[in-house]
Protein backbone atom coordinates (compact mmCIF):
# COMPACT_ATOMS: atom_id res chain seq x y z
CA UNK A 1 0.00 0.00 0.00
CA UNK A 2 2.97 2.18 1.36
CA UNK A 3 4.40 1.61 -2.71
CA UNK A 4 0.72 2.82 -4.26
CA UNK A 5 0.56 5.65 -2.38
CA UNK A 6 4.09 7.01 -3.14
CA UNK A 7 3.60 5.57 -6.73
CA UNK A 8 1.03 8.80 -7.25
CA UNK A 9 2.74 11.03 -4.62
CA UNK A 10 6.66 10.53 -5.88
CA UNK A 11 5.60 12.32 -9.92
CA UNK A 12 4.16 15.03 -8.09
CA UNK A 13 7.39 15.83 -5.81
CA UNK A 14 9.54 15.45 -8.82
CA UNK A 15 7.18 17.72 -11.16
CA UNK A 16 7.75 20.66 -8.52
CA UNK A 17 11.40 19.98 -7.80
CA UNK A 18 12.19 20.05 -11.33
CA UNK A 19 10.64 23.31 -12.03
CA UNK A 20 12.47 24.99 -9.26
CA UNK A 21 15.41 23.50 -10.48
CA UNK A 22 14.92 25.15 -13.96
CA UNK A 23 14.60 28.33 -12.88
CA UNK A 24 18.56 27.54 -11.73
CA UNK A 25 19.97 26.39 -15.21
CA UNK A 26 21.21 29.82 -16.47
CA UNK A 27 23.32 30.76 -13.01
CA UNK A 28 25.80 27.51 -12.25
CA UNK A 29 26.78 28.96 -8.96
CA UNK A 30 22.87 28.29 -7.91
CA UNK A 31 21.90 24.72 -9.46
CA UNK A 32 23.94 22.16 -7.66
CA UNK A 33 22.22 23.87 -3.88
CA UNK A 34 19.11 24.00 -5.11
CA UNK A 35 19.58 20.65 -6.44
CA UNK A 36 20.24 19.56 -3.58
CA UNK A 37 17.49 21.66 -1.50
CA UNK A 38 14.78 19.66 -3.73
CA UNK A 39 16.05 16.11 -2.64
CA UNK A 40 16.42 17.29 1.00
CA UNK A 41 12.95 18.92 0.62
CA UNK A 42 11.47 15.69 -1.08
CA UNK A 43 12.78 12.98 1.16
CA UNK A 44 11.43 14.86 4.67
CA UNK A 45 8.17 15.52 2.54
CA UNK A 46 8.35 11.66 1.82
CA UNK A 47 9.84 10.34 5.12
CA UNK A 48 7.29 12.82 7.27
CA UNK A 49 4.38 11.60 5.09
CA UNK A 50 4.64 7.73 5.51
CA UNK A 51 5.15 8.34 9.40
CA UNK A 52 2.00 10.35 9.61
CA UNK A 53 0.01 7.39 7.63
CA UNK A 54 1.20 5.02 9.71
CA UNK A 55 0.16 6.60 12.74
CA UNK A 56 -3.28 7.56 11.18
CA UNK A 57 -3.61 3.63 10.16
CA UNK A 58 -2.70 2.62 13.42
CA UNK A 59 -5.28 4.86 14.92
CA UNK A 60 -7.99 3.59 12.27
CA UNK A 61 -7.39 0.16 12.69
CA UNK A 62 -9.15 -0.40 8.65
CA UNK A 63 -6.46 -2.43 6.52
CA UNK A 64 -9.12 -1.50 4.03
CA UNK A 65 -8.24 2.53 3.87
CA UNK A 66 -4.53 2.00 4.21
CA UNK A 67 -3.60 3.15 0.70
CA UNK A 68 -5.96 6.43 1.44
CA UNK A 69 -4.24 6.84 4.92
CA UNK A 70 -0.72 6.93 3.06
CA UNK A 71 -1.89 9.61 0.48
CA UNK A 72 -3.67 11.36 3.41
CA UNK A 73 -0.02 11.34 4.97
CA UNK A 74 1.70 12.52 1.93
CA UNK A 75 -0.78 15.33 1.90
CA UNK A 76 -0.44 16.28 5.40
CA UNK A 77 3.49 16.35 5.11
CA UNK A 78 3.17 18.43 1.89
CA UNK A 79 1.22 20.55 3.02
CA UNK A 80 2.57 21.24 6.68
CA UNK A 81 6.22 22.25 5.18
CA UNK A 82 4.98 24.35 2.12
CA UNK A 83 2.92 26.38 5.28
CA UNK A 84 6.00 26.51 7.23
CA UNK A 85 8.21 27.92 4.07
CA UNK A 86 5.20 30.46 2.99
CA UNK A 87 4.86 31.70 7.18
CA UNK A 88 8.64 31.72 7.39
CA UNK A 89 8.87 34.26 3.88
CA UNK A 90 6.16 36.12 5.02
CA UNK A 91 7.44 36.54 8.58
CA UNK A 92 11.01 37.38 6.78
CA UNK A 93 9.55 39.88 4.42
CA UNK A 94 7.59 42.07 7.13
CA UNK A 95 10.00 41.40 10.37
CA UNK A 96 13.11 42.25 8.61
CA UNK A 97 15.18 45.82 7.55
CA UNK A 98 17.44 45.16 4.69
CA UNK A 99 20.07 47.60 4.08
CA UNK A 100 20.36 50.47 1.35
CA UNK A 101 23.14 50.05 -0.43
CA UNK A 102 23.04 53.75 -1.46
CA UNK A 103 22.40 54.96 2.12
CA UNK A 104 25.52 52.77 3.42
CA UNK A 105 27.83 54.53 1.08
CA UNK A 106 26.59 58.09 1.56
CA UNK A 107 26.97 57.36 5.78
CA UNK A 108 30.48 55.66 5.01
CA UNK A 109 31.47 57.96 2.82
CA UNK A 110 30.98 60.65 5.43
CA UNK A 111 32.72 59.37 8.28
CA UNK A 112 35.70 58.17 6.40
CA UNK A 113 36.06 61.74 5.21
CA UNK A 114 35.57 63.45 8.68
CA UNK A 115 38.13 60.78 10.43
CA UNK A 116 40.62 61.65 7.25
CA UNK A 117 40.12 65.75 8.46
CA UNK A 118 41.48 64.35 11.89
CA UNK A 119 44.63 67.34 12.44
CA UNK A 120 47.46 65.83 10.34
CA UNK A 121 51.63 65.84 12.12
CA UNK A 122 53.25 64.25 9.59
CA UNK A 123 53.53 64.04 5.57
CA UNK A 124 55.64 61.91 3.31
CA UNK A 125 56.54 62.86 0.14
CA UNK A 126 57.84 61.57 -3.45
CA UNK A 127 58.98 63.24 -6.29
CA UNK A 128 59.21 62.69 -10.00
CA UNK A 129 63.03 63.09 -11.00
CA UNK A 130 62.40 66.43 -12.18
CA UNK A 131 61.61 67.47 -8.60
CA UNK A 132 57.58 67.69 -8.89
CA UNK A 133 55.83 66.25 -6.79
CA UNK A 134 54.14 62.63 -7.03
CA UNK A 135 52.52 61.53 -4.14
CA UNK A 136 51.64 63.45 -0.74
CA UNK A 137 51.10 61.02 2.20
CA UNK A 138 49.31 62.46 5.50
CA UNK A 139 49.70 61.09 8.47
CA UNK A 140 47.69 61.28 12.28
CA UNK A 141 49.70 59.32 14.68
CA UNK A 142 51.40 57.21 12.57
CA UNK A 143 48.09 56.07 10.74
CA UNK A 144 47.59 57.36 6.75
CA UNK A 145 44.60 59.69 6.50
CA UNK A 146 44.77 61.12 3.33
CA UNK A 147 47.24 59.76 -0.01
CA UNK A 148 47.25 62.23 -3.08
CA UNK A 149 49.04 61.41 -6.55
CA UNK A 150 49.65 64.11 -9.27
CA UNK A 151 50.28 64.09 -12.55
CA UNK A 152 53.78 65.46 -14.10
CA UNK A 153 51.74 68.72 -14.93
CA UNK A 154 50.69 68.92 -11.92
CA UNK A 155 47.19 68.13 -11.68
CA UNK A 156 45.80 66.00 -9.02
CA UNK A 157 44.89 62.48 -10.57
CA UNK A 158 43.82 60.85 -7.62
CA UNK A 159 43.12 60.75 -3.51
CA UNK A 160 42.50 58.10 -1.24
CA UNK A 161 41.05 59.09 2.64
CA UNK A 162 41.07 56.42 5.08
CA UNK A 163 38.75 55.75 8.00
CA UNK A 164 41.00 56.38 11.40
CA UNK A 165 41.30 52.18 11.66
CA UNK A 166 42.69 52.00 7.88
CA UNK A 167 40.55 49.57 7.07
CA UNK A 168 37.73 51.71 5.01
CA UNK A 169 38.83 54.08 1.95
CA UNK A 170 37.40 56.65 -0.08
CA UNK A 171 39.24 56.35 -3.21
CA UNK A 172 38.90 59.24 -6.33
CA UNK A 173 40.62 58.84 -9.46
CA UNK A 174 40.73 62.37 -11.10
CA UNK A 175 40.39 63.52 -14.97
CA UNK A 176 43.14 66.52 -15.57
CA UNK A 177 40.45 68.91 -15.96
CA UNK A 178 39.30 68.45 -12.14
CA UNK A 179 36.45 66.50 -12.94
CA UNK A 180 35.63 63.25 -11.54
CA UNK A 181 36.83 60.19 -13.02
CA UNK A 182 35.91 57.47 -10.51
CA UNK A 183 34.63 57.18 -6.88
CA UNK A 184 34.05 54.27 -4.75
CA UNK A 185 35.11 52.66 -0.90
CA UNK A 186 37.12 49.72 -0.36
CA UNK A 187 37.16 48.10 2.66
CA UNK A 188 40.65 46.18 3.24
CA UNK A 189 41.59 46.98 -0.26
CA UNK A 190 38.58 45.58 -1.66
CA UNK A 191 35.93 47.29 -3.18
CA UNK A 192 32.50 47.35 -1.92
CA UNK A 193 29.12 49.33 -2.02
CA UNK A 194 28.71 51.32 -5.10
CA UNK A 195 31.20 52.46 -7.33
CA UNK A 196 30.97 54.92 -10.12
CA UNK A 197 33.08 55.97 -13.04
CA UNK A 198 32.69 59.02 -15.32
CA UNK A 199 33.99 60.60 -18.56
CA UNK A 200 36.22 63.41 -18.31
CA UNK A 201 32.91 65.20 -19.75
CA UNK A 202 31.04 65.10 -16.09
CA UNK A 203 29.26 62.64 -18.17
CA UNK A 204 28.29 59.30 -15.93
CA UNK A 205 30.21 56.01 -17.98
CA UNK A 206 29.03 53.27 -15.53
CA UNK A 207 27.61 52.73 -11.95
CA UNK A 208 26.83 49.64 -9.94
CA UNK A 209 27.53 47.36 -6.53
CA UNK A 210 29.74 45.53 -5.44
CA UNK A 211 30.73 43.49 -3.21
CA UNK A 212 34.94 41.64 -2.68
CA UNK A 213 35.28 43.10 -5.92
CA UNK A 214 32.02 41.22 -7.11
CA UNK A 215 29.41 43.08 -9.42
CA UNK A 216 26.25 42.35 -7.74
CA UNK A 217 22.87 43.50 -8.51
CA UNK A 218 21.61 46.25 -11.39
CA UNK A 219 25.06 47.53 -12.97
CA UNK A 220 24.03 50.38 -15.64
CA UNK A 221 26.47 51.30 -18.58
CA UNK A 222 25.69 54.63 -20.78
CA UNK A 223 27.43 55.07 -24.33
CA UNK A 224 28.31 59.00 -25.41
CA UNK A 225 24.93 59.20 -26.43
CA UNK A 226 23.38 58.58 -23.27
CA UNK A 227 21.62 55.83 -23.44
CA UNK A 228 21.79 53.30 -20.86
CA UNK A 229 22.35 49.58 -20.31
CA UNK A 230 21.29 47.39 -17.54
CA UNK A 231 22.84 43.94 -16.41
CA UNK A 232 21.60 42.14 -14.08
CA UNK A 233 24.55 40.13 -11.43
CA UNK A 234 22.19 39.28 -9.52
CA UNK A 235 23.19 37.93 -5.33
CA UNK A 236 21.59 40.96 -4.05
CA UNK A 237 21.24 39.28 -0.74
CA UNK A 238 24.81 40.36 -0.51
CA UNK A 239 23.87 43.87 -0.05
CA UNK A 240 23.07 43.31 3.71
CA UNK A 241 26.64 41.58 3.92
CA UNK A 242 28.18 45.14 3.10
CA UNK A 243 30.79 45.92 6.00
CA UNK A 244 29.66 48.59 8.46
CA UNK A 245 31.90 51.02 9.50
CA UNK A 246 31.38 52.73 13.24
CA UNK A 247 28.80 55.26 12.96
CA UNK A 248 26.97 54.14 10.49
CA UNK A 249 23.14 52.46 10.91
CA UNK A 250 21.20 50.65 8.09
Amino acid sequence: MIKHALKYCIPVYLLVGGITIALTLGRRDEFLPALAAVLFLITIVVVAGLLIGMIISVLIKKPNYKRKVYLLGQLISFTLLVGAMVYMRISNSQGSKHLNAYHWYTSTKSIILSDSNAYTDSTSLEKYPDGKTHKIWSYNHGHPTVEKWYREAGEEAAETNFSHDGLFELRKEICKDGNPLFEGIFYKDHAYGPSTWWRCDSTIDEQGIRFNDREIGVWQYWDSSGKVEKINYHREELIDSLPMIMGVDD
